[in-house]
């Protein structure tokens, strides 16, 4: 029993934290392992329309922002619905913004 609700209660935290998690800056890969943990803790399926929802939302909104602006000059109709899918194209953007602000630096 006592298992049982320490199970419980760890899900329940897992699934409080993700609603709160936000990227911060350009801490994407950090955002996406906390994002992983949270989502095993919760028992949530990573795929699951609510939980790439929850994950679009707690990307940052000029990242967000860009992606989208990335697929429409790209001619892209469809957003990701993976969330390896939504996990590559953010890394990809936060990396060509650090190649560009260090070219950009020099």
């Amino acid at each position: 029993m006592h298992s049982i609700f320490i199970d419980l209660n760890l899900s329940q935290t897992a699934q409080a934290k993700l609603e709160r998690l936000r990227m911060k800056g350009q801490e994407a890969q950090e955002f996406f392992t906390e994002f992983e943990q949270l989502c095993t803790q919760a028992g949530y399926d990573i795929n699951a329309p609510m939980v790439l929802n929850i994950l679009q939302q707690g990307i940052h909104p000029d990242i967000v922002n860009r992606l989208y602006w990335a697929f429409n000059a790209l001619g892209i109709n469809n957003i990701p619905n993976t969330y390896e899918s939504w996990k590559s194209w953010v890394l990809a953007i936060v990396q060509n913004e650090s190649i560009h602000k260090a070219v950009m630096s020099n």
